[in-house]
């Protein structure tokens, strides 16, 4: 589960020293913070469901990925949705003026509406440490059955996870439409293909781990917290390598052409032709390339 941290430290790096890049920018980096910041969420979520279970761990578990899903799907749909008003506007010939601070604020009430629910849950029936007897197949020394007793972390009332899931397979449903409206929208801002393969993989996680949940009874508790942990991993680790890896080769590939391009101009320009001020600029360049 730490590889998937590691992977979205190593991403957020990256995605900062390429920030300026075209296709960053039609991105909105601000964005793309957000949707690290809620897979940074998720790798977390990883780990605590993969350590001993604690109380407080069980409700950390809860906030992490609730919170995680949240900021990794509510920015691409508030900003896929503004990248479509503005091309059915445009192919309307009408002007259509994007506010940056609705968009924000857009996100950050949904974040601040899942925190509420989040708060509520901890404050009436939080996740705790329980108790759960296990008859194995293994005998004891007068030929009984041995009976082994695990620790999973459970609310009294079971509709709290429910609602969890349910929330999340909604914003999956919306993400889903958008992106199928957006299909006809120009590429470089359109991220809806890549939106509908993060969905598709998100769909798969996510009902796995509901399975795994629903079945969890018949299982040992340590084996679903594996499989658990293990499926957030895959998740967090599948989105980046189908969202951020093709903007960063793109973000890469850009200043590779940049720089040779640089080089060429450089080594082809006459310096008999050239000013003084103007010979000085281009030995500065030329050193800088060298350094390069």
């Amino acid at each position: 589960a730490a590889i998937s941290i590691i992977i979205v430290a190593a991403v957020s790096i990256l995605t900062f020293f390429y920030r300026e890049k075209k296709v960053m920018v039609c991105a909105q980096p601000i964005f793309l913070y957000m949707l690290l910041g809620g897979l940074f969420f998720l790798g977390v979520g990883a780990i605590l469901n993969a350590v001993s279970a604690s109380q407080e761990l069980c409700i950390a578990q809860e906030w992490f990925v609730l919170i995680g899903y949240s900021l990794e799907l509510t920015p691409l749909i508030v900003k896929v949705t503004a990248v479509n008003r503005i091309f059915q506007s445009a192919t309307r010939f009408q002007k259509v003026t994007i506010d940056k601070k609705k968009l924000y604020m857009s996100v950050s009430s949904i974040i601040i509406l899942v925190a509420i629910y989040l708060l509520t849950w901890t404050l009436v029936d939080p996740p705790d440490r329980q108790s759960r007897s296990r008859l194995t197949d293994d005998l004891n020394e007068d030929g009984g059955q041995i009976v082994q007793i695990e620790y999973l972390c459970r609310s009294s009332a079971p509709f709290w996870l429910i609602i969890a899931h349910v929330y999340q397979f909604v914003l999956l449903v919306v993400a889903t439409v958008i992106a199928f409206q957006n299909r006809k929208v120009r590429q470089d801002f359109n991220d809806s293909s890549r939106l509908a393969f993060i969905i598709y993989g998100h769909c798969i996680f996510l009902s796995l781990r509901s399975i795994v949940l629903y079945f969890g009874s018949m299982m040992k508790a340590s084996l679903v917290a594996a499989i658990s942990s293990y499926l957030l991993t895959a998740d967090v680790i599948q989105t980046i390598a189908i969202y951020f890896v093709p903007k960063l080769h793109a973000a890469r590939k850009h200043v590779e052409r940049s720089e040779n391009l640089t080089g060429n101009e450089i080594e082809g320009v006459d310096e008999s032709e050239l000013s003084t001020v103007a010979k000085i600029r281009l030995n500065a360049a030329r050193r800088m390339a060298e350094m390069n």
